[in-house]
């Protein structure tokens, strides 16, 4: 039922163009920007996230500050970018602090070398700071002057291509038979495409836009049927399914950033507005406090995570006030009542897929504005904000009433007010955030970053979040994505056992005062996480990684009225190796093994992950090449294993490894000069134990299931 060749044809006809471009002269490989995502505190902060969603997210905000100073190094010298360290989350305050203490004492640090005279520092910490810093003098930082703005900035044009050959059920009915099956029939074509530019000149001007287009939906509705217009017509464009743009300034003056378009705005610890995503628990265990970034543009596809309008920072001395306006559309549910004027919300939808008419009729279905303001003070080494916003939807959201639903938001509106914190005080940090609405609900978290001596760090983080706290911008540190109904504590620890051995780890207990869905009581929760890095050069690093989670859930018996509380445990052991073999190729093995326990069930389920990277890197050639290969072997679905998985730029995989089989992928880049990059990637998995891969319409007749990706990337 679906035509590939009209939008295939437009994305192939852009893609010549840029290759008429620029020259195929092959020069010497250039610095690969996507190593940054084969740094192990990223890639497991990724995994952590993709495991506790079953949403396909866009971690390209998460990445794209370091892809920056990557190509742009801190000055470690420097009081104004040192800072930076902290919001990559490469350093914490104590860390931070100890640098400027070390430079007071001793002067600039003009190399790699003196930092291992620096508290709290190992060849560890060290490695990982070095691809992002930079020593020597610091420069006085440049005002921006238009005439430079297009002289010295820079252009990136990237295109990229992707589909799954094996065909899905979603893609067998014929178009003018999909109004019969509107929840199963995919209109459009299985290929998946994605544009990006972008321009920017220090980081001070910047403007852009992303188009997207996913695997099923339409990018041309003039392939459709009129009985599929008549229903979803006005839900469909005839370019991509997701666009968004930005245009976005920073220092000028007292102006320190204005954005127009589709921004973020991070403020706190984001109990009040944190709209994009961020990291949360992992073997970085000293890493919990957030470093909000305060307006940023918005570069993922991520369609119902970011504010679009307008924004503004003013900044006078120690004083600085940010104001913005936003109006967006988001996907959600909508049904109608006998007891209501209008028709009512009951579920907002995240996952921005928009395949069958069932998606589209979802399809910005709602409007949700938002409005307000954060002021924030500064003296020295301490630092308070204050947070007023308000959201209104045009329409009312009711729930459907079930009993863990009981304190769910309804209504079209919410007020909030807050408040946050942060005081460095030596070698002690203290940080928080407390934030209530106008229904009367409230969230609050109060932490301690500490250095006891030189090697010892540790966070003790204290959160509470009422059971009646609705916020759709806050993005909290939670066991859970709700941010709301938890009560917990957390420590977490970094200990420099010597310059080649660390231990770092948490523990986190925390409650659920109410009910949950799949928990029809009130339950609780423990996490515990070890790990044990050695690093004996700077050419080798290996861990060994234990982690124990314990929730509680319903367990219904074939004679159960009523269901049993149900002690959930899940155990996770590692052990990765990193390798630079040579200069040109990096080895990374991993090895995982699981078991999953529910004690109404028997046998445990466990299973395993063994996988060999090949990284190849020549420094004298044009081209670079990743491989993979893996086989794993789990139970069920419960004992699944996340593993990254390196990608193309802007592209994330963090599959989850399943059943009994095997995957690989290749990664081919190819440079022509200077401006014009070129990837190929290409994988499969095969189970040994299926007939059959997935279900309704994703389902797919065999045993294997392939990606395919082209991309090409003009810079100018």
């Amino acid at each position: 039922m679906y035509a590939i060749g009209s939008h295939r044809n437009v994305f192939f006809t852009a893609l010549t163009c840029v290759l008429l471009v620029v020259s195929f002269s092959l020069k010497a490989q250039q610095p690969d920007t996507t190593a940054v995502n084969q740094t192990e505190f990223i890639t497991d902060q990724i995994e952590n996230i993709a495991s506790g969603t079953d949403l396909n997210l866009d971690y390209s905000d998460l990445v794209d500050e370091y892809k920056y100073y990557q190509n742009h190094p801190i000055n470690i010298n420097d009081n104004e970018q040192v800072d930076e360290l902290e919001r990559l989350k490469l350093l914490n305050d104590v860390q931070i602090n100890n640098i400027k203490r070390y430079r007071l004492w001793n002067g600039d640090i003009m190399s790699k070398y003196e930092l291992q005279y620096v508290d709290g520092f190992n060849r560890e910490i060290i490695e990982r700071l070095l691809p992002f810093v930079a020593f020597g003098k610091p420069h006085k930082p440049e005002t921006v002057r238009l005439k430079h703005v297009f002289k010295y900035g820079r252009h990136s044009l990237l295109l990229r291509y992707g589909q799954t050959p094996e065909q899905s059920e979603g893609y067998k009915t014929a178009g003018d038979e999909a109004v019969y099956h509107p929840g199963t029939a995919y209109l459009g074509s299985p290929q998946k495409l994605y544009a990006r530019y972008a321009f920017q000149y220090m980081k001070k001007v910047r403007f852009g836009f992303t188009l997207e287009k996913d695997a099923g939906e339409v990018w041309n509705k003039n392939i459709l049927p009129d009985t599929v217009l008549q229903l979803v017509g006005n839900k469909i464009t005839n370019y991509a399914d997701f666009y968004s743009a930005y245009i976005y300034v920073a220092d000028m003056g007292i102006l320190k950033k204005v954005v127009l378009g589709d921004y973020h705005l991070e403020v706190g610890q984001g109990l009040n507005i944190w709209s994009g995503l961020a990291f949360g628990k992992s073997a970085q265990a000293i890493y919990v406090k957030k470093y909000g970034r305060g307006i940023r543009p918005n570069t993922s596809v991520n369609e119902n995570r970011f504010f679009r309008g307008a924004a503004a920072t003013l900044q006078y001395k120690s004083v600085r006030f940010t104001g913005f306006y936003s109006h967006n559309s988001i996907d959600a549910n909508i049904v109608e009542t006998d007891t209501l004027d209008q028709p009512v919300v009951t579920t907002i939808q995240e996952t921005g897929l928009h395949r069958t008419i069932n998606e589209l009729m979802d399809k910005d279905a709602i409007k949700l504005k938002a409005y307000g303001g954060h002021l924030r003070f500064r003296h020295k080494t301490f630092e308070a904000g204050v947070t007023v916003f308000r959201s209104l939807l045009n329409r009312p959201v009711e729930f459907s009433g079930k009993p863990y639903q009981l304190f769910a938001f309804s209504g079209k509106q919410e007020t909030h007010y807050g408040m946050d914190f942060n005081w460095i005080i030596n070698k002690i940090n203290v940080f928080g955030e407390f934030s209530v609405t106008q229904t009367g609900g409230y969230a609050m978290l109060a932490g301690i970053n500490a250095g006891l001596n030189d090697r010892f760090i540790f966070n003790l983080t204290y959160r509470n979040y009422s059971k009646d706290y609705h916020n759709f911008y806050a993005y909290p540190f939670a066991a859970t994505q709700n941010g709301n109904n938890e009560e917990g504590i957390y420590f977490g620890f970094l200990a420099l056992l010597s310059k080649s051995w660390s231990l770092s780890g948490y523990v986190d207990l925390y409650r659920f005062p109410w009910l949950r869905y799949y928990s029809d009581f009130p339950s609780f929760g423990k996490d515990f996480l070890f790990q044990l890095n050695f690093t004996p050069s700077s050419r080798v690093a290996i861990y060994l990684k234990y982690r124990y989670k314990l929730k509680q859930e319903n367990f219904n018996g074939d004679y159960d009225y009523l269901a049993q509380t149900a002690d959930i445990t899940k155990n996770n052991l590692r052990f990765n190796v990193s390798w630079n073999l040579t200069r040109s190729v990096i080895l990374k093995n991993r090895l995982e093994y699981v078991w999953y326990k529910n004690p109404f069930v028997n046998p445990t389920d466990k299973g395993y992950l063994i996988y060999q990277d090949v990284l190849y890197r020549p420094a004298r050639l044009p081209f670079s090449l990743t491989l993979r290969y893996a086989l794993f072997s789990t139970s069920s679905w419960n004992s699944r294993i996340y593993a990254y998985e390196n990608d193309v730029l802007y592209a994330f995989s963090v599959p989850a490894y399943y059943g009994n089989g095997q995957r690989f992928y290749i990664i081919a880049k190819v440079n022509a000069g200077n401006r014009l990059s070129f990837w190929l990637r290409f994988s499969r998995v095969i189970w040994f134990n299926k007939k059959v891969i997935g279900s309704g319409s994703d389902r797919i007749d065999g045993n294997r299931k392939s990606d395919v990706k082209i991309q090409v990337r003009l810079k100018l």
